[in-house]
């Protein structure tokens, strides 16, 4: 691939094409045609060529493009999001001492919208993502954070840029000269931007009482007060501070527990030998002969072992010589 002319001066215009294996037309018709040149590494188009129109989404084809220059021009509209798979770019040459910083520019035009998060995409790019003195608006995507090697030329100066500057864009650029100026960054953009953006609506105070709830209880919304636990069931929370969420109900009593009052903050434990009620409002017993099985149920002890009255989880082993009938 050519690589741009060795410029004499620090002061000399850059190129105006330079590519691999095709000269680009000329003037509008190579903006239009844009997407033919897909093997093409530099384009550049500036104010003598008198573009106009939006930027064609047939861009993302020259996927081969090192460098794209269109500024001081009059090219409008939304930036595409197809310039996130023009992944090549890269765009920083160093020739005979001078530095060349082509990269990705398009200042000095008339280009509004948001920028496009696939700008994130162009994470080779080292130096010039420049859209300086557009009319771009909204917040600076986060994504434009994932360009860490850019050393130079990263300016979004004098748009209508909202909103907070992400953490991740202001690590890679000096943003308080080549970002913030000119823009209303650190303004909600519905602030900054009445016409396009709307805050969201500010929420009224309620008008409903302050409600706390203690243990035992819980919060009936309809009667918008609080309500004890019923039998069987318990509540240990305790809402002290008047903002939701409050308690909206009680949890039963754990198999093996039971609770024969209301407003219990914690279930009393069933004594040996008993089990809860399916309601875990009482503790039933079990007859001798048989054990509580996991604190849900009577049965009857296997052969070999006995209970003179109900036992806890087995029945107790008939000694040597001895069995029941």
């Amino acid at each position: 691939h050519q690589q741009p002319p060795t410029a004499t001066n620090s002061h000399q215009q850059p190129p105006t094409a330079t590519n691999s294996h095709q000269q680009p037309p000329t003037a509008i018709n190579a903006y239009r045609q844009i997407g033919l040149m897909t093997e093409s590494t530099y384009q550049s188009f500036y104010k003598t060529y008198s573009l106009s129109g939006p930027i064609p989404t047939q861009v993302g084809r020259m996927t081969n493009t090192l460098a794209f220059q269109f500024y001081t021009s009059s090219v409008s509209g939304s930036l595409p999001s197809e310039i996130g798979l023009m992944t090549g770019m890269y765009a920083a040459w160093y020739n005979s001492g001078w530095y060349y910083r082509y990269g990705f520019g398009g200042y000095d035009n008339q280009l509004s919208g948001t920028l496009p998060t696939q700008f994130g995409e162009l994470t080779a790019i080292e130096a010039v993502l420049n859209f300086n003195n557009n009319k771009l608006t909204g917040e600076i995507p986060t994504q434009l954070g994932r360009l860490t090697g850019m050393t130079d030329y990263f300016r979004l100066a004098n748009n209508k840029l909202c909103s907070d500057l992400p953490t991740e864009v202001a690590k890679i650029t000096n943003s308080d000269t080549y970002i913030k100026t000119g823009n209303q960054l650190g303004t909600p953009c519905c602030l900054a931007l009445p016409s396009a953006y709307t805050c969201a609506p500010t929420s009224l105070p309620t008008t409903l009482p302050t409600v706390a709830c203690g243990p035992g209880y819980y919060y009936y919304p309809s009667k918008l007060q609080c309500v004890a636990c019923e039998i069987g069931k318990y509540s240990s929370i305790s809402t002290t501070a008047p903002v939701p969420p409050w308690p909206t109900n009680c949890t039963n009593c754990e198999s093996g527990k039971y609770n024969a009052k209301t407003a219990q903050s914690e279930c009393v434990d069933c004594d040996a030998g008993k089990f809860s009620s399916g309601d875990r409002s009482v503790c039933n017993d079990c007859d001798s002969g048989e054990y509580v099985f996991e604190q849900s149920e009577c049965i009857a002890c296997e052969r070999g072992r006995y209970a003179p009255t109900a036992q806890t989880d087995e029945c107790l082993v008939c000694g040597e010589g001895f069995s029941t009938s």
